[in-house]
Order: structure tokens, then C-alpha cells, then sequence
């Protein structure tokens, strides 16, 4: 979670147009299966979008 803006998102992820292939390799339901209890839409292109803004929020919480 943003600690300012308080939404909820999935932290960076190495390729993650190819997340529920690896998921499904080592027995993990998709990501959208794993992200509904959360009530998070998983839209891998618009996550590709938000990545960089990600990053930056996980980096300014490690800085802290």
C-alpha cells in the first residue's frame, strides 16, 4: 500500500507479462485468482504502466 495515497498495489515484478505462466509452473492459481480477495483488477498492461511509479514508492519506503 502507498503509505500517502493508501491504494493498494502489487509490488514490482520481473516480467510480469509472463506472471501466470511462472505461477502456474510451480502450482499458483493466475494472479487475478490470487488478487481478488484483495479486490485488486489485475490489467498486466496497465501494471507495466504503473511500474515506474511503483518502484519509485517502494524506494522512497526503503529510503525512510
Amino acid at each position: 500500500m502507498d503509505p500517502i495515497t493508501k491504494k493498494t498495489y502489487v509490488c514490482p515484478l520481473e516480467d510480469p507479462g509472463n506472471v501466470d505462466a511462472r505461477r502456474a509452473e510451480v502450482g499458483l492459481p493466475p494472479m487475478q485468482e490470487y488478487l481478488d480477495p484483495a479486490g485488486i483488477k489485475w490489467d498486466v498492461e496497465e501494471y507495466k504502466k504503473e511500474l515506474p511509479a511503483i518502484e519509485a514508492i517502494e524506494k522512497r519506503k526503503l529510503n525512510k
